[in-house]
């Protein structure tokens, strides 16, 4: 870890092992069966912005095989309050 004092107050570190945001792979909807139907994490978007209503709209492809989902959401608000929940469904469902 690398430590700089900036000035009386202030500090800026550099902590190994953080890294910046990377884009998610996501196969293409007609993509080998091989590729896209058997990953254990389908989506992930560390980004998500709601509403004023806190709504936000997500849109990612299932695996194919006969499965149950569970979603998990994890975030923080905009006071930085931690929120949690889950949800799940069966695979040819709708929301």
């Amino acid at each position: 870890m690398k430590i700089v004092f900036l000035w009386a107050g202030w500090l800026s570190a550099n902590i190994a092992g953080y890294y910046q945001v990377r884009t998610f792979y996501q196969p293409l909807p007609n993509a080998k069966p091989s590729l896209a139907d058997y990953r254990t994490t389908i989506h992930w978007e560390p980004d998500i912005k709601t509403d004023a209503a806190g709504k936000a709209t997500v849109s990612f492809y299932n695996a194919a095989p006969p499965t149950d989902v569970r979603i998990i959401l994890q975030g923080i608000t905009g006071n930085g309050e931690p929120v949690n929940t889950s949800a799940s469904y069966k695979v040819g469902q709708q929301l």
